[in-house]
């Protein structure tokens, strides 16, 4: 609600005072006593406005219009006071009575055109602005206001018909245009929102925005010839624009050229001031599942996410995806720097760990992946994969009591997957045969057999201890051999075959397993040929 500070009440007032309507005898500067007393009196009501007592306000008011009837200013002031304290049918009935007096004064009529537009009654208030048109046609808000309120009435032919009438009275500019396009894509007559686009366009030919906006009409029209050349336009005015780049990267992506579609791509990933977040998204847009399923896909995203190393180094998300991309394209020394600068930079999520200490086991020394499995412990108390690292670190330290708590805390944890159960199982009877306690390890052996009776080394080692206690050598004979069928070119199943079969006097059998490998015999270990050499000396006897 509009309320006049005391300085242009005072102003206002004087201007009254000069066309005073008392025919009192004339007092000093030409004014009569009641006219001055009038004149105090609205002073005295605009300075309890301004302190926020308006009930005296009010009674002072009441007490200039009992001394003179027809002054506009009390009824205006009493208009705006009876409003604030939301008395609306009497605020308005004051308004009118202020403008019968005085009905070339703006402010009456812009106070009771908002009184109106307040409390919704739109045409009222419409009305009121008409008429301050017809009194003072130059003043642009009176039609903005009127726009507006047929907006907000869902008028929206009388908006266009406003902003219409706007330019004939003072020119077109750019705003009119914007609002017209507005209006006519709202009411959906989209061959007129075309021509006023490209009206603002033919107007304001450097402007990429009405450029953008005419070449995805182009699109969606179908023209495909029209919307490149517009794309081509703005490229022009302005290559390195976000939006016109993304545009030309769907274009070329519906039409298939591949070619093009990665020349723009590129071109959007090595722009500075995009940011990496906006490239990623519009690649796995283009990309979809088949950066998952398709290599070539695949290697189009990696190539991109490497063009952005240097220019978004201090992203996570990036160094994230990287690490992901060289563990597929078998890179472990590059997955572990990028899975390790992506934590670094704040990435704490468990795939991410995880992911980590798989690269950290094929590479790092026990120490550095004992850290790293610590501190996913703590972060991720729950997850089962930590303790597995932990443990075989620890087993690398030949720490196997500290392994063994290790797997086993692991193993509380793991329900679902029996893959990895079964690496539990197998790692605490390595661990549990470490410390020599045999019967442990063999029940944990039986353990994995149990999960999956194809576990190789399970069936290999098992076999083994067994044949060097000389202990149930039938059930280590079939699981040696099973091993050693399994992988017929694993020269360790061989040699535990051999073993087990010269431990149950079959030395010139197990003479002719180790005899497939002799191509390779340089390469055994030193226990495979003090094996070989054994099991030679007992089958020549």
């Amino acid at each position: 609600m509009m309320i006049r500070n005391k300085y242009l009440f005072a102003i206002f007032a004087s201007v009254l005072f000069l066309v005073g309507c008392s025919t009192s005898k004339k007092d000093i500067d030409g004014m009569t006593s009641a006219e001055i007393k009038i004149a105090e009196k609205i002073i005295d009501a605009a300075t309890q406005m301004e302190i926020g007592n308006f009930e005296q306000a009010e009674k002072i008011y009441e007490e200039i219009l009992s001394a003179q009837a027809d002054n506009s200013l009390a009824y205006y002031q009493l208009a705006s006071l009876n409003f604030q304290q939301r008395n609306i049918d009497r605020a308005i009935e004051y308004n009118l009575k202020a403008i019968s007096f005085d009905k070339k004064n703006h402010w009456y009529r812009e106070q009771l055109a908002e009184i109106y537009m307040q409390t919704n009654r739109l045409p009222e208030a419409i009305e009121q602005y008409e008429i301050l048109i017809k009194q003072n046609p130059k003043i642009e808000a009176y039609y903005q206001q009127i726009a507006l309120m047929y907006y907000q009435n869902d008028e929206l032919d009388k908006v266009i018909g406003t902003i219409n009438r706007m330019e004939k009275q003072f020119g077109f500019n750019e705003n009119m245009g914007k609002a017209r396009y507005g209006i006519y894509n709202a009411m959906n007559q989209k061959d007129k929102a075309e021509k006023e686009m490209k009206n603002l366009s033919e107007e304001y030919p450097q402007n990429v925005e009405y450029l953008s906006v005419l070449a995805q009409i182009a699109v969606e029209k179908g023209e495909k010839d029209e919307a490149l050349r517009y794309f081509t336009t703005i490229e022009t005015i302005a290559p390195n624009d976000e939006n016109n780049t993304i545009a030309l990267i769907e274009y070329y992506h519906k039409e298939n050229k591949i070619d093009s579609l990665e020349t723009y791509i590129s071109r959007l990933c090595l722009n500075k001031d995009v940011n990496f977040s906006t490239k990623n998204m519009v690649m796995l847009s283009i990309y979809g599942d088949k950066v998952d399923t398709d290599m070539q896909y695949f290697l189009y995203y990696f190539y991109h996410l490497e063009q952005m190393r240097d220019l978004h180094a201090e992203e996570a998300t990036l160094w994230q995806n990287l690490g992901i991309a060289y563990i597929r394209t078998q890179n472990m020394e590059g997955a572990l720097v990028a899975f390790k600068k992506s934590i670094e930079l704040g990435i704490d999520d468990y795939p991410t760990f995880e992911s980590l200490l798989f690269v950290q086991n094929s590479l790092e020394p026990a120490d550095s992946i004992l850290a790293t499995a610590n501190k996913v412990i703590e972060l991720y108390p729950e997850k089962a994969v930590p303790y597995l690292f932990k443990g075989i670190s620890l087993m690398e330290k030949s720490d196997y009591i500290g392994a063994i708590l290790s797997f086993e805390q692991g193993l509380k944890r793991e329900n679902n997957n029996q893959a990895l159960k079964e690496d539990f199982y197998f790692n605490i009877a390595t661990s549990y045969y470490g410390i020599g306690d045999k019967e442990n390890a063999y029940k944990n052996y039986e353990c994995v057999l149990k999960i999956n009776p194809n576990t190789v080394y399970a069936l290999n080692n098992y076999a083994y201890y067994l044949c060097l206690e000389e202990k149930d050598l039938s059930k280590a004979e079939t699981m040696a051999r099973k091993a050693y069928e399994m992988e017929p070119n694993n020269i360790t199943f061989a040699d535990t075959y051999a073993c087990v079969l010269l431990s149950k006097g079959e030395s010139k059998q197990a003479l002719k397993i180790l005899e497939k490998f002799l191509d390779s015999y340089d390469e055994w270990s030193d226990t495979v040929k003090e094996h070989y050499e054994d099991i030679k000396d007992e089958a020549e006897e």
